[in-house]
């Protein structure tokens, strides 16, 4: 199955790495979000979007991705005690960060609260990607910038 989870002291943490029709059937049984936020896992963004539902919010970003030259799509369900990842990188980042949050549980980081390990997602992507060869073309670029946006938005809804 391609659905991770880890229970720390503050939060949730729900990982899909490949969104598919099981994944999608268990994201609805657990949690109660929104059917527009979930048809919304089906389509292709052309742009990075935020909406919020009463207590969650629901994320897209497009992130460069230096395999393919373009933006891949990451997405976010995030309240103050579950962060829901649906996506990764293709370095499998966010794979990675659930598996160290879980070796790890009494560490620091086991400690943040959902939107504070959002936080540190976009740090570590950050890094990440400040360290790639990325071609700066003018649509990842304006994407980017759209990301920004849409990060600015969350932080005021949080």
């Amino acid at each position: 199955m391609s659905l991770r989870e880890v229970q720390t002291s503050a939060a949730r943490v729900v990982q899909v790495d490949r969104l598919n029709d099981r994944a999608v059937q268990e994201l609805k049984a657990r949690f109660r979000y929104h059917p527009l936020d979930i048809e919304a896992l089906f389509s292709v963004p052309l742009n990075p979007s935020f909406s919020s539902y009463g207590d969650y919010s629901f994320v897209t970003l497009l992130w460069p991705n230096v395999k393919i030259g373009d933006t891949s799509e990451l997405r976010f369900f995030i309240d103050h005690k579950q962060l829901t990842i649906i996506g990764d990188t293709p370095q499998h980042d966010f794979r990675k960060f659930v598996a160290e949050l879980h070796q790890h549980l009494g560490s620091r980081e086991s400690q943040y609260t959902a939107p504070e390990l959002f936080h540190e997602i976009l740090h570590r992507l950050r890094g990440a990607w400040s360290g790639s060869a990325v071609v700066m073309t003018a649509t990842i670029a304006s994407r980017l910038s759209a990301n920004a946006q849409v990060i600015r938005q969350l932080g005021r809804w949080l």
